[in-house]
C-alpha cells in the first residue's frame, strides 16, 4: 500500500508506474508536465512524456533503472514542448511491476551551464586575439592555460606550456621585496596582486627578454 496523499505533498514530480503505465501522478508532476489535472496522466504510458530518442531506456523495463542514481533524459510536456530532466526509479515494496518515479526539471540549470560555456568560449576568443600575453597559474606556480601571445613571447606553442612551472620561463625566481625568503609561490603571487612587476623571461632558444 502506498499513501498517495503523502506523495501529493512533495514538491518534486512523483508518479507510480505499473507495467509502464502511470497509476498516480502528484500535483507537482501535473504542473511539470503541463497537465490541467494529474488524473489526465493516469493510464497513459510514461513514455508518452519521454522524447522518442530516450525510449530505449525503458524498452527492457523500468526495472533496469531501479535504484540507480539520477538518470538524465529529455521529457516532453502535454503540449509537446521538450525539457531537460533527471529521473530516478525505485521499486515499491518488492513488487516487480510497481515503481516510484521521481523526476526533476533541470532545464534552468542546463541553460545556465550552456550560457557559461558560451561566455567562456567568447572569453577564449578575446584572449586569443589580444597582443598581451595572458596566462593562468595555479597555487604551485604551474601554468594552467596560456593564450597564443604568451607562446609567441616565449617561442613555444601556447598549449605546450600547460603544466610547466612558471619558474622555468624566468631567469630568476618570482621576486617580491616584502616576501620572506622561504615564501611559497602562492604567497608571493598574492603580494603581487594588483601590482606591476618587472622580471627577465627566457625564450625557448635561451635568449632573455
Amino acid at each position: 500500500y502506498v499513501d498517495t496523499r503523502l506523495l501529493d505533498l512533495v514538491s518534486a514530480t512523483l508518479c507510480l508506474l505499473r507495467d509502464g503505465r502511470v497509476t498516480f501522478l502528484n500535483s507537482a508532476g501535473a504542473r511539470t508536465l503541463g497537465l490541467g489535472l494529474a488524473s489526465e496522466a493516469v493510464g497513459r504510458p510514461l513514455l508518452d512524456f519521454v522524447e522518442p530518442d530516450y525510449h530505449i531506456l525503458a524498452e527492457e523495463g523500468w526495472g533496469l533503472l531501479a535504484d540507480e542514481e539520477m538518470v538524465p533524459l529529455k521529457m516532453v510536456r502535454a503540449d509537446g514542448a521538450p525539457f531537460e530532466a533527471e529521473l530516478r526509479v525505485r521499486r515499491v515494496c518488492d513488487d516487480e511491476t510497481l515503481f516510484l518515479i521521481e523526476a526533476r526539471d533541470i532545464s534552468r540549470f542546463v541553460r545556465s551551464a550552456e550560457a557559461l560555456r558560451e561566455r567562456e568560449e567568447r572569453l577564449q576568443g578575446v584572449l586569443a586575439s589580444v597582443a598581451d600575453g595572458i596566462a593562468t597559474i595555479d597555487e604551485q606556480g604551474r601554468i594552467e592555460s596560456a593564450n597564443p601571445a604568451v607562446g609567441r613571447m616565449f617561442g613555444v606553442a601556447a598549449r605546450a606550456l600547460a603544466g610547466r612551472a612558471l619558474a622555468d620561463l624566468l631567469a630568476a625566481p618570482l621576486a617580491v621585496e616584502t616576501a620572506p625568503p622561504d615564501a611559497d609561490f602562492a604567497s608571493r603571487a598574492r603580494l603581487l596582486t594588483g601590482r606591476t612587476a618587472e622580471m627577465i623571461g627566457l625564450r625557448a632558444d635561451g635568449t632573455a627578454f
